[in-house]
């Protein structure tokens, strides 16, 4: 049930074209940064190829240069998938940094005109520790998302049907929390209602991390649509059984 709330936040999203204005501004910095990192790799992997090139000059004889364009082409693919790599693994969480300012008007415009809740105002210093909190939960997914794809390589079925259920829980948690915040509820309120309701929020959150880890270009267009659906829950729920304040 939980993972239908992600689809329903996406195709409202998809469906109301005024929301699609802040997502652009997001869009537009992801792509710079990643293009940043994309030329950051290339230089270092130039760097290499000249390192390598000298290397075979001075121990091979000439007959065997040309291992060097083995190497170099090597080099190009490794650092090519690497930034890939760190695409799909961050690509979420980037998104959330550079566009949470613009998803959170997104989200009180959501719930003021579809929802009919009022603002809640929030001080500098419960935004502030609100961010912190945030910050390091994911930065702790994202490390075990990493770790998961690295046990990927080794025992790819087992590791993905282990980690799905628990990274699902930590996706769910991460985004009910941004719902869970524009309504005034601290980071560890929002953990006590999902562990209430961990099947709900475990659903909702294994949909989130098939969809960012396995086709990561699409999150420009999904998470806004994620964060209404966590919305949806959340307010859902706060009605049907008062779980939430």
């Amino acid at each position: 049930e939980g993972a239908l709330y992600a689809f329903k936040g996406i195709q409202y999203f998809l469906n109301h074209r005024e929301l699609w204005k802040y997502s652009v501004i997001p869009v537009v910095l992801l792509i710079i940064i990643y293009a940043l990192l994309l030329v950051a790799g290339f230089l270092i992997a130039g760097s290499l190829n000249e390192i390598v090139q000298e290397w075979c000059r001075t121990t091979f004889p000439s007959w065997l240069q040309w291992l060097y364009k083995i190497g170099a082409l090597l080099i190009c693919l490794s650092t090519l998938l690497l930034v890939l790599l760190l695409i799909g693994i961050t690509a979420g969480s980037t998104y959330e940094i550079v566009g949470g300012p613009f998803l959170d008007i997104m989200l009180e415009k959501f719930e003021t005109h579809h929802l009919g809740l009022p603002p809640v105002k929030k001080s500098v210093s419960f935004t502030a520790f609100f961010a912190c909190t945030m910050g390091i939960y994911s930065i702790k997914t994202m490390l075990l998302t990493l770790l998961v794809v690295l046990l990927t390589l080794f025992f790819p079925y087992i590791t993905l049907i282990l980690a799905l259920p628990i990274l699902g829980y930590r996706f769910g948690m991460s985004y009910l929390a941004i719902a869970g915040f524009s309504r005034g509820m601290t980071f560890k309120e929002t953990g006590n209602w999902v562990m209430s309701h961990s099947s709900l929020a475990r659903g909702y959150g294994m949909i989130i991390y098939v969809l960012l880890c396995f086709i990561p270009i699409l999150a420009p267009v999904i998470l806004p649509g994620i964060i209404l659906g966590g919305s949806f829950l959340l307010h859902d729920y706060k009605n049907e059984r008062n779980n939430i304040k």
